[in-house]
């Protein structure tokens, strides 16, 4: 198939999967809690280098690190998804 005769989508157009964001916001707020989950895991880290829980606290870290993250983020935030989302829409008109 010739890659020519495929139109070209805007990235951020056409159909949106279950599974992704469905509004700018929610798109923006994922991308925070991405953001502060690396935030949080080196923060972690370097709180508590060692577990003391062993390898069953060390399996688990990082989930706890994404649901502190998540919370943060649908609580509000710091302000990266307020800005991006602003941004998104700014770019889409």
């Amino acid at each position: 198939m010739d890659i020519e005769s495929k139109p070209i989508l805007h990235p951020l157009s056409g159909p949106h999967p279950a599974n992704q964001p469905t509004s700018i916001e929610e798109a923006a707020m994922d991308f925070e809690a991405s953001f502060l989950e690396i935030a949080f895991s080196t923060m972690m880290e370097d709180a508590i280098p060692a577990p003391a829980g062993g390898f069953g606290e060390e399996m688990f870290r990082s989930q706890l690190t994404k649901a502190f993250a998540r919370e943060v983020a649908e609580a509000g935030g710091v302000g990266i998804a307020r800005s991006v989302a602003a941004q998104l829409k700014e770019y889409m008109e």
